[in-house]
């Protein structure tokens, strides 16, 4: 399917020794062989990573932690489900294997999208470039569907090309930052309850400013019917 054609995404410097023992027990989470796994999940993660390298503070290493226990946590949970529901018998395996990398794809995204979201730094840009090393904070709350712009930025390109070819884990990953329920959304959550590792609440989405002249409520209607006025004279 996907091979990778350079060095192993894994043997980056951007991971530690203990980060590469996790990955491997997430590839063990899959059934790809190991060079798929690299051109997809490897660059992923690796894109991740290099993006938060020179973050300053303590907040960048936790988010790297809590990102690899989510995406394991959420593939372990991932098994028991059986995605996506109606598969012909010979497309199966293949789809389940695209709706898990969509799953992972969607647990990180949202998890760097609630920090990334909240970094500012002069002539910089969360959806290009790496954290400056002068990046600092916000309290500002970062919106769900920030994650889904983000989302497109950190799968690179077999990733994008895997998940263009099985468009049910295409749309199951658009729906994730979506509104209406999403069960890989459900296995996301569920996988982080079990873990202790409770996602933050996302920002309320912005109400659409009301018109000039346009009242906040609709005047209540009269209980009783209109009355013809009283005759004169």
């Amino acid at each position: 399917m996907f091979r990778r054609k350079n060095a192993s995404p894994l043997a980056d410097r951007v991971f530690n020794d203990g980060e590469r023992e996790r990955l491997m027990a997430v590839w063990r989470l899959t059934a790809l062989p190991r060079d798929e796994f690299e051109a997809t999940y490897g660059d992923l993660f690796r894109r991740c990573w290099r993006v938060v390298a020179a973050g300053p503070g303590v907040e960048w290493i936790v988010l790297r932690d809590r990102a690899l226990a989510h995406v394991t946590a959420a593939l372990k949970v991932r098994q028991a489900y059986v995605l996506p529901r109606f598969a012909a018998a010979e497309d199966a395996a293949r789809l389940a294997e695209a709706m898990s990398f969509a799953l992972a794809a969607c647990v990180l995204a949202e998890r760097f999208a609630g920090v990334l979201g909240r970094a500012v730094a002069p002539g910089w840009s969360p959806l290009h470039g790496d954290v400056p090393a002068a990046a600092a904070l916000s309290d500002v709350p970062v919106p769900r569907s920030f994650g889904a712009l983000l989302l497109t930025r950190l799968v690179g390109h077999s990733g994008h090309e895997w998940l263009a070819q099985e468009r049910e884990a295409l749309w199951a990953a658009a729906a994730y930052f979506g509104e209406g329920r999403s069960e890989l959304r459900e296995i996301g959550r569920d996988a982080a309850a079990r873990i202790g590792l409770p996602l933050a609440e996302a920002a309320a989405e912005p109400t659409p400013a009301r018109p000039a002249g346009v009242p906040d409520t609709a005047p209540a209607a009269s209980a009783e019917p209109d009355r013809a006025p009283p005759p004169t004279g």
